[in-house]
């Protein structure tokens, strides 16, 4: 039976290779039949072109399988072969006759004729170039999860490993038959160590193996696994070596197997015991037989074993332990134990299901992933998994994962594990990212913290639905249900945030995993601290747990992550504290302001040079050496009066708020260095080195403007509650002469400072103002529009527009300067206007108080000088009135008299009561404290006041 079998299968082989034979006979006598009638006249070279082609078509069909017999050394073939083309030459007279009628053919025929195979062959390769061109083209934007291929891209040095399993394996060229086992889990990189080991065995061992790779997840249809693996078996055998008797015996065995009926289900197939148990027996010893003497080892690697269901797992199992048990013939399996025991739903015990395997894999290892190579690879080489045009995105890529460092570092990263623990988890986390846009988000100049991002990411990806209770609950202005709240209660302990009970709540119902996660972005201990003080304002600027909106931003932390990640909303960097802070590092690195402010960021747009100088008002002293301080005042100092004092269009009414980051840069400075205070209280009243130039004589010099910028100055340096500039210059100066600090002592200091800044702005007043006889109430209603708008927008916005606006520019202007420069009520000697204080000495008789109201009443208010000066009068009266349950203004005579002397008041009340109300005021209009508009015929209850007022006096004096 043997032999009859070996001998059909011998001719039928010999059978093939004579017909070759002879083909390649014919061939060439059909070539030459052409030569001949190509070189009998030259315009048949078009036609040698096309025969030269089809011989080179014919080579490359035939070529190959040629070579495979003479590699194989399959010398008994190569007889038949040529005796096939000797049988073929023989005979070619028959041919010559036979092919002789291709002579007959038109030129256009045999064109035609040669144009077929040749035409098929250049389809062919154009075909293959374009798929391939097209392969090159099509470059991806994400992460591929393809396995790596090459030695080179071996990211986590798996290639040593890998050598040495991939030796075990080739055994010697051994022809015992093993299984290996290679257990790890999901993303480990499972295939890609298979992929380097067949790298190996192509290096080391090309000639001596075939390595079948065979996934039974790719075919859907069950039943026609058995018959996929066998083909593609036989196809793999036949692209090494010539063993066509290989091909019949395994195609001969697997159809027995098939056929059994008798038999143990396999793939839904049937294996087992045939009708004849001698056939199957004859075909296996047949196989068996054949393969001990095989000079190759064939490879057998079934990836993803862990994917299929439980019994199908088995049924391979048995297939490659019974079945399939040849010489020469290994596996390699992969799979994850434990994957495997959760397929298994009718047995709990993991150590059966170990059991189990056990049995049949010889040989098994483990693959471990080297976390340390694992985030490096991505926070620090992530160019490495990107095409060359899309290494900028890499870049961004590296910024917004960079938040992994910490994870990998944490003495909780057993928790993470079930997110981040391969490399399939994080290309995921990676891919999301790029999907989403977050790597085009400029975290350089974002209050964006990396972990929380991450952590809320983790959310996304691994818990949507709580993710979406994040979303709803805390944007479009809701807060509080996962964000920390403020609680006034919890102050005394050092806990004004804490978290709300629905959140308490809700973290009580998930999984230990999604609490972990959701505590790493809200848990208010492990953020904020035991005591709220530990609060940097870092953490309150970027840290996802607060959520409330704070300048320059307009929305809280938390929502601005779920913008980013839901809405693509990146932040705006202007209005990142993340920003300045890298602006503030450039200046201390060496930038001068003047660069700083003329950058594109800040050129012409008041609301970023604004937040700039919030940003150093909340800058710790620290972080800057008082030379840097120096720099920053002068700079103000200098550019104050360029700036806007109306807001709109871009502009901000920085020049408002300039005085008091003057106040504060200044007081940074004294606390920078405790040798300074000296020289910044001469710089302030332009003492020694100052004379003439001191801070207080540069501002006030700046006419109406400038004195109006001077005030401001002088009433920011003391701000109640804060340290102010005054107790901080009293502090050192107490400590400068050596006597022990008492409150008492300090404050008197603070006095003496404030008394003397008062006296010398005065002096200012007096010699700008009251010396020249200038009514200040006149200089100010003759400012323009473009006076109140900065240099950079004087143009653009010098409209009618702002009209209104400015009315109560000026309006608040005119009763500021009379508040500070004549109010006389005393806040401990501090906190009072000029008025509290004499021009000169330490005795505070009001001396300013008086000279002030002096000029009032004779320059500002005398209608003798000016009859629109009786306006100026009305406009104190109505600024310091308010609103009664009619809406009508009443006038306190209290607040009146803090500034305006009340013998005075009454005198000109006496003298120009009356002309004053005979006045036609209806054309007229004024603002209220809260910058209410009213119409002047509004002061008639007041002059009714003014009346009682003058009333009750005369009665109290007679």
């Amino acid at each position: 039976m043997k032999e009859n079998q070996n001998v059909a299968i011998n001719y039928l082989l010999l059978s093939k290779l004579f017909f070759i034979g002879l083909l390649i006979t014919q061939f060439f006598i059909i070539s030459t039949i052409i030569e001949k009638r190509v070189f009998e006249n030259e315009k048949y070279l078009e036609m040698l072109v096309y025969g030269m082609i089809l011989l080179g078509t014919f080579i490359k069909l035939f070529l190959g399988k040629i070579y495979i017999l003479f590699i194989n050394n399959r010398f008994d073939l190569f007889a038949i072969l040529f005796l096939g083309v000797f049988f073929g030459y023989s005979f070619n007279e028959i041919s010559f006759n036979l092919f002789s009628k291709i002579n007959a053919l038109s030129d256009l025929k045999l064109v035609a004729l040669l144009s077929i195979p040749v035409m098929l062959f250049v389809l062919f390769e154009l075909r293959k170039n374009r798929y391939y061109d097209n392969k090159d083209a099509m470059k991806s934007a994400f992460i591929s999860d393809r396995e790596v291929q090459k030695i080179a891209d071996d990211k986590f040095e798996m290639a040593d490993e890998a050598n040495r399993f991939a030796e075990r394996v080739y055994n010697f060229g051994a022809s015992d038959s093993l299984v290996f086992g290679i257990d790890a889990p999901w993303g480990t990189g499972k295939t890609t160590f298979v992929n380097l080991c067949k790298t190996y065995w192509w290096k080391n061992h090309e000639k001596k193996m075939i390595v079948y790779s065979f996934n039974p997840l790719q075919y859907k249809n069950k039943e026609n696994l058995l018959e996929r693996f066998m083909e593609g078996l036989i196809r793999e055998i036949n692209k090494k070596t010539f063993a066509p008797e290989l091909e019949f015996l395994i195609s001969r065995y697997a159809r027995f197997i098939k056929e059994s009926k008798f038999s143990f289900s396999f793939f839904g197939l049937g294996l087992g015991l045939p009708q004849s148990s001698e056939s199957i027996e004859d075909a296996f010893s047949q196989l068996e037989g054949f393969l001990a003497d095989f000079d190759k080892k064939i490879i057998v690697i079934i990836d993803d074993l862990d994917r299929l269901d439980f019994a199908t797992i088995k049924e391979v199992l048995c297939m490659a332990k019974k079945a399939f048990m040849l010489p020469n013939l290994s596996y390699i399996l992969c799979y994850d134990t434990e994957n495997i025991i959760a397929l298994d739903k009718m047995n709990s015990d993991p150590d059966k299901i170990i059991e189990f395997l056990e049995k049949f894999i010889n040989v098994k290892m483990n693959l471990y992933l080297d976390n340390k190579l694992l985030v490096q690879n991505f926070t620090e080489r992530p160019e490495a998994y990107f095409p060359e045009k899309e290494r900028e995105s890499s870049q961004f890529v590296k910024n917004a994962i960079i938040g992994l460092k910490e994870i990998f570092g944490s003495n909780e990263f057993h928790a993470y594990l079930p997110f981040v623990s391969d490399s399939r988890k994080i290309k995921m986390l990676v891919n999301t990212i790029i999907l989403l846009g977050i790597d085009k988000t400029d975290f350089e100049n974002c209050d964006i913290n990396n972990e929380d991002l991450i952590h809320l990411l983790l959310i996304y990806i691994n818990y949507p639905s709580a993710f979406r209770k994040i979303y709803n609950s805390e944007t479009s202005g809701r807060k509080g249900f996962f964000s920390v709240i403020i609680n006034s209660k919890q102050a005394e302990k050092g806990m004004k945030y804490v978290h709300s009970e629905q959140y308490e709540k809700y973290l009580a119902s998930v999984n230990d995993n999604q609490k972990f996660l959701l505590n790493k972005i809200f848990n208010r201990e492990d953020i904020v601290g035991k005591s709220d003080q530990d609060i940097l304002s870092e953490k309150r600027d970027s840290y996802a747990c607060f959520n409330k909106s704070t300048p320059p931003r307009e929305e809280g932390n938390l929502e601005r992550y779920l913008k980013l990640i839901t809405k693509m909303v990146y932040p705006e960097k202007t209005k990142q504290n993340a920003f300045y802070n890298k602006i503030k590092t450039d200046f201390s690195q060496g930038k001068s302001l003047n660069d700083i402010f003329n950058g594109t960021d800040f050129l012409h747009n008041e609301s970023v040079i604004f937040n700039f100088w919030e940003n150093l008002k909340h800058t710790s002293w620290s972080n800057f050496k008082p030379i840097k301080w120096r720099e920053i005042s002068t700079y103000v100092l200098e550019n104050i009066d360029k700036y806007s004092l109306v807001s709109g269009n871009n502009m901000v009414d920085l020049r408002n708020y300039l005085p008091n980051y003057l106040v504060e840069y200044l007081t940074k400075e004294i606390n920078c260095s405790k040798n300074c205070w000296e020289d910044v209280e001469a710089w302030i009243l332009g003492k020694d080195i100052h004379e003439g130039k001191g801070i207080l004589m540069t501002l006030g010099k700046r006419e109406i403007l400038g004195l109006h910028d001077l005030l401001k100055f002088r009433w920011c340096c003391y701000l109640q509650g804060e340290p102010d500039l005054i107790h901080t210059l009293a502090n050192y100066k107490k400590l400068a002469s050596g006597e022990k600090q008492q409150k008492e002592d300090i404050q008197k200091i603070a006095i003496q400072e404030m008394r003397e800044i008062s006296q010398v702005v005065f002096q200012i007043f007096k010699s700008e103002f009251l010396d020249k006889r200038k009514n200040f109430f006149v200089e100010v209603d003759k400012l323009h529009n473009k006076d109140f708008i900065s240099t950079y927008f004087a143009q653009e916005n010098d409209s009618e527009i702002l009209n209104e606006v400015i009315l109560k520019v000026k309006a608040n202007m005119k009763n500021f300067i009379v508040r500070q420069l004549g109010n006389s009520s005393s806040s401990q000697g501090i906190g009072s206007g000029c008025g509290y204080y004499d021009m000169e000495g330490n005795e505070d008789k009001k001396g300013i108080n008086l000279e002030f109201n002096k000029y009032l009443f004779e320059i500002c208010f005398n209608p003798e000088k000016n009859e629109n000066n009786y306006a100026n009068f009305l406009d104190c009266l109505l600024w310091d009135s308010f609103q009664n349950n009619e809406g009508k203004p009443e006038l306190s005579l209290d607040d009146i008299t803090a500034y305006l002397s009340k013998e005075k008041l009454l005198d000109y009340w006496e003298e120009y009561g009356e002309r004053i109300k005979s006045k036609n005021f209806e054309a007229r209009k004024c603002f209220t404290r809260n910058y209410t508009l009213v119409d002047f015929d509004c002061l008639y209850d007041i002059f009714a006041k003014l009346d009682e007022f003058c009333e009750v006096e005369n009665d109290s004096i007679n």
